[in-house]
């Protein structure tokens, strides 16, 4: 399923119907843009980067992921040595769950 910027302004429509304060909200600033995202383990290695925190913060440490890693892949994150995803920036818990999730391939 593709959430583009037509089913986000559908949906955010229906939800004005119910919710004055959306409907005021989407009067005075508009609709979100999309956040496309890649498929596969780089959205989920992206999505455990990103997690609880601000995406400005995220995109730094995303791009040194992305310098250690050219393919982003669960194979090429096993390959790393230990700690350099922690030296890119992520947390132990986000480097471990990193590991473990290329340590699963088949579920995403």
């Amino acid at each position: 399923m593709v959430i583009d910027r037509r089913a986000i302004r559908k949906g955010l429509r229906v939800i004005a119907t119910k919710d004055n304060d959306v409907a005021q909200v989407l009067t005075r600033i508009s609709y979100p843009e999309p956040r496309i995202r890649p498929v596969g383990f780089q959205a989920l290695l992206s999505m455990i980067v990103s997690q609880q925190i601000s995406t400005g913060a995220a995109r730094p440490i995303m791009d040194r992921v992305q310098a250690l890693l050219p393919e982003i892949s669960a194979p090429a994150t096993l390959a790393l040595p230990d700690g350099a995803l922690r030296k890119a920036g992520l947390s132990g818990r986000k480097s471990c769950g990193s590991f473990t999730a290329g340590r699963q391939p088949d579920s995403y």
